[in-house]
């Protein structure tokens, strides 16, 4: 499955020809369609058995083991050729269980997004963003912990277009995100900068 995406992707690339990009006052474009990201921060937890832990992560694929704000799928709406806003949504859900331990985490992610292409269009169209996201999650063995989540993400990064109609996101930039227990004080926040490419699809 692996190797037949990345033989797709390469496909894509090698298709690229000089065209100008189609995103304009009343356009509809999806973007946040994750190929490859790279994750490195932190995370801090309250409590008895909280302090900081730093970490790395690595993403190949539509589907990012770490919740994302900048790998979320994204629906957005020219305003006119440099700015455009829209909604994302990040769902994920996650399963363990071997002999006794049943352990399974599902969260929602929601918020506006907007985006900023600097010199308005070209095939190679760099550009600013931002997102605010908010939402829940649940976990445990029956799903009865129950958090409610916030973020925020910052980025930067330039589209390539490749045709008028698809083109390829290299992104970078920084995510904050918090979580809180509804019935602790408790509250774990992660802040982490990421590098990646997506897809960008426009209608």
């Amino acid at each position: 499955m692996k190797k037949k995406f990345t033989i797709l992707m390469l496909i894509s690339v090698l298709s690229c020809l000089a065209v100008k990009a189609q995103i304009k006052e009343g356009t509809w474009f999806v973007n946040g369609l994750n190929v490859a990201s790279v994750q490195f921060g932190s995370y801090l937890s309250d409590g008895s058995y909280g302090g900081r832990t730093n970490f790395t992560s690595v993403a190949i694929g539509p589907f990012p083991s770490l919740i994302q704000l900048s790998n979320s799928p994204t629906l957005s709406y020219g305003i006119n050729s440099k700015w455009s806003g829209g909604l994302f949504l990040d769902l994920s859900t996650m399963h363990e269980k071997e002999n006794n331990y049943d352990y399974s985490m599902s969260t929602i992610l929601l918020g506006p997004a907007v985006r900023y292409y600097l010199v308005g269009q070209r095939q190679s169209s760099p550009y600013l963003e931002g997102r605010l996201g908010f939402g829940g999650s649940k976990s445990g063995s029956n799903a009865s912990d129950k958090s409610n989540l916030f973020g925020y993400e910052l980025g930067i990064g330039d589209t390539y277009f490749c045709t008028p109609h698809f083109g390829f996101d290299f992104g970078m930039g920084y995510e904050h995100l918090a979580e809180k227990p509804k019935d602790s004080s408790d509250k774990t926040t992660y802040g982490f900068f990421y590098i990646g490419v997506g897809v960008l699809v426009v209608f």
